[in-house]
């Protein structure tokens, strides 16, 4: 799985691509309900499991091995000290 964290942001506040990373992660292809950003429920089509804590943000994008899909709420899962892996949901 690969990710695409976010290079800054242009003259018209769209967010410009930045450095391409690839790691481990487990991909679990189901339908949930689950919250945006912005508050509202909406269905998420899978959800991503990542080891550690993976710095994403909502306009950031992955790529899965079969495509490139947006990303709805990323959710940190702590241990007993430190996050223990990243979840992500992804349209």
């Amino acid at each position: 799985m690969s990710y695409g964290t976010t290079g800054g942001y242009d003259d018209y506040g769209q967010p410009i691509p930045g450095n391409l990373t690839t790691i481990p992660a487990r991909i679990e292809e189901s339908y949930r309900m689950v919250r945006d950003q912005g508050g509202q429920e909406v269905s998420a089509r899978a959800v991503v499991r990542m080891p550690g804590d993976v710095a994403l943000e909502n306009v950031d994008k992955l790529t899965l091995p079969e495509g490139e899909r947006s990303i709805i709420s990323v959710r940190h899962i702590l241990g007993a000290r430190e996050v223990v892996y990243t979840e992500v949901y992804v349209s």
